[in-house]
């Protein structure tokens, strides 16, 4: 018989001789050559024009192990790397602002390196092959804020001393601006107009803090959700940009947006964010008399608010905003390349507009329901950015993509309020808000991977209704929700295994793009997708233990190859992909999982020193300011110090201790 290749149709997908139709499969540029294996074909129903997305996960190999969930510390196993080759170093004289030089020497045989090995490979740290800026390497880049968006709303009432929050940056101290320096030294050219993904950090989240100081300093120390979570994750975001140069643009977003916008109230109504702009200005007075600062019925364990947290909310859906922004406002893309590179001429073409953005926010998003607050949540911010995404520039379907290590319960939730299928489909705890804006209402899909052992599905906590949720998969009736449950495994080779089945989340959403795309074609409708993550790093193996005390992980490099796939499928469609910060509690947690995020999302090889034992422990240190000693030609070292320049002048004290176990030996299991 006739072996008869498969044809490509840009509007069918897939053809085949026999006429049927296959969804494409985006992710097939991303398999490994080294390591073929068989297609991985999941058991599903198979229908006309819309059959099942074929996989082929790759295996490495990594330890498991671990315990999960919300409250104490966590320190995982994992297997000791094989040392790297030889490349350029990092000069330690960088961090006294001098001038750094990039060394094509090994690294001194003399120095403390993590596990004996030398530098980071030559390709991680050689500059690419693009237009250099035109200016003196010394010179300090002009960078600049772009002024904030007024608001239309009264402003916060002054400040109580008692409960003054110190968390904004000095005047007279630009932590992007003073990175980029830095960095600049290291890869001449690094930011030079090429950058297809922009990082936006939000130093006004950091006001938002915990006032009752009437509680004990256990009580204090047991808090997880903490301003200096976006410390960690700013090492990460540092050790991404020095060790991918030319890959990233990174901007300090101060904008501060009302909470009674459209885009916003379109999700929440305007009842929960007036109700939660009183309790914030109310909570000063009431802090200070000593009475909690909530009304009934809130979650005192998990929610928690100030004067402050107003300014940062405010200041969270302004950077989720700027965010979006960047990846369809092309005026605003030229702003900030101009600010990189000045009067020189990008790159022949160079696109005008970002295909993705990372916004590294807090607090998290995905546990607040439409007007019921959850999990350290207060607003939804996928979905505000996906209204605002709509609202602005027309996006017409959106998927999200969950990786948190919990079921981002009030994510899906909306997602059934904004479908008219009766009431008693939407959970019962969570109130209609008056949603009606003035533009069309678009398409949007949840799929998530989380433990189903953990909150909000917790045993001694979880009611059939919100197991039932956790669990749903359904591809009908307007709704596209698809839910996966993680599973412990022991080996990385088992893992990989696992992440087939993980892979169905990219199926489902490959099948809600293909078919929307194809009824708008047929509609002569515009087709405008938009892939949302919700980042959440408190699945990792680094994760501290009482989140985790399930024990359910993912190694770090599932958030690499996660990242990649999820690139490759808004890619596909030619959409643009937005990835916004959620959980996370650890700093090592925070810190490798960033980085190793960051680099999935362009397309970088896998380097098993990211979510290496030794750069966990490092990652901590540096947390901790506990990295005076430089180590001249450790790499990975050297670039999450680096990372501390992103730092906002916050006077923080250092979070509690989460020492990491020690690695695993090999007859270990």
């Amino acid at each position: 018989m006739e072996n008869r290749e498969p044809q490509q149709t840009p509007e069918n997908g897939t053809h085949h001789p026999n006429g049927h139709h296959r969804i494409p499969r985006p992710w097939d540029s991303l398999q490994r050559e080294s390591q073929p294996q068989q297609p991985y074909t999941p058991q599903v129903k198979q229908e006309p024009q819309t059959p099942s997305v074929y996989f082929t996960p790759h295996a490495r190999s990594v330890s498991g192990g671990a315990e999960s969930s919300y409250g104490q510390r966590y320190n995982g196993y994992v297997k000791q790397e094989p040392a790297l080759e030889d490349g350029a170093a990092i000069d330690p004289a960088l961090f006294d602002m001098g001038s750094a030089t990039v060394s094509s020497a090994p690294p001194s045989s003399g120095h403390s390196s993590r596990h004996s090995s030398p530098a980071i490979p030559s390709a991680q740290f050689h500059t690419p092959q693009v237009s250099h800026r035109n200016t003196p390497e010394a010179t300090p880049l002009k960078m600049a804020t772009p002024e904030a968006t007024p608001l239309k709303t009264e402003p916060a009432p002054p400040e109580t001393p008692a409960h003054k929050i110190v968390a904004s940056s000095s005047d007279d101290y630009d932590p992007v601006t003073a990175f980029k320096v830095a960095v600049d030294k290291i890869h001449p050219g690094c930011f030079s107009g090429t950058a297809q993904t922009l990082i936006v950090q939000s130093p006004l989240s950091y006001k938002h803090t915990f006032g009752r100081s009437w509680m004990g300093k256990k009580y204090k120390d047991s808090l997880v959700e903490r301003p200096e979570r976006l410390k960690a994750t700013s090492l990460g975001v540092g050790a991404a940009i020095v060790n991918n140069p030319g890959k990233f643009e990174i901007e300090e977003s101060t904008r501060q947006a009302s909470l009674t916008a459209e885009h916003v109230t379109a999700v929440h109504g305007k009842e929960y964010v007036q109700l939660l702009e009183r309790l914030c200005r109310e909570s000063a007075e009431k802090l200070q008399a000593g009475q909690l600062e909530l009304p009934p019925g809130w979650p005192e364990g998990d929610i928690y608010l100030s004067p402050e947290t107003l300014t940062a909310l405010r200041g969270v859906v302004g950077a989720v905003e700027r965010g979006v922004d960047a990846l369809y406002d092309s005026d605003i893309s030229e702003a900030l390349l101009k600010l990189s590179i000045g009067d020189t001429p990008p790159p022949e073409g160079t696109s005008k507009t970002f295909s993705q953005a990372f916004v590294n926010i807090r607090p998290p998003g995905h546990h607040c329901h439409a007007c019921d607050p959850s999990g350290f949540c207060l607003i939804n911010n996928a979905h505000v950015a996906i209204q605002y995404a709509a609202k602005q520039y027309g996006v017409t379907h959106a998927v999200i993509l969950d990786f948190d290590l919990h079921h981002g319960d009030g994510s899906q939730d909306i997602c059934w309020s904004q479908v008219n299928v009766g009431a008693e489909s939407t959970p019962e705890h969570t109130p209609e808000p008056e949603n009606k804006h003035s533009y069309p209402t678009p398409s949007i899909g949840y799929f998530s991977v989380h433990d189903i052992n953990s909150f909000p599905t917790e045993f001694g906590y979880a009611t059939p209704e919100a197991l039932r949720n956790a669990s749903t998969c359904l591809m009908g009736h307007g709704l596209a929700i698809w839910n996966v449950h993680l599973e412990p495994y022991e080996t990385e080779e088992e893992f990989w295994k696992l992440y087939r089945k993980y892979c169905v989340l990219f199926e489902k959403a490959n099948e809600f793009f293909f078919r929307a795309q194809r009824e708008a074609r047929e509609a002569g409708r515009e087709f405008k997708p938009l892939v949302v993550l919700s980042a959440g790093f408190d699945a990792s193996e680094h994760e501290c233990k009482g989140m985790q005390r399930h024990s359910v992980n993912v190694p770090v490099e599932f958030y690499h190859r996660f990242s990649k796939d999820s690139a490759a499928l808004a890619s596909y469609y030619k959409g643009k992909l937005l990835s916004l910060l959620e959980g996370g509690y650890s700093d090592a947690a925070l810190s490798t999982g960033v980085w190793s995020h960051l680099t999935g999302l362009v397309g970088r090889d896998w380097n098993a020193d990211i979510g290496s034992q030794a750069t966990a422990r490092d990652a901590e240190k540096v947390c901790r300011n506990k990295d005076s000693r430089t180590r001249k030609g450790d790499n990975i070292f050297e670039s999450l110090r680096l990372g501390k320049l992103l730092w906002p002048d916050t006077g923080l004290p250092p979070p509690p201790s989460t020492r990491t176990r020690r690695p695993r030996t090999a007859n270990q299991t």
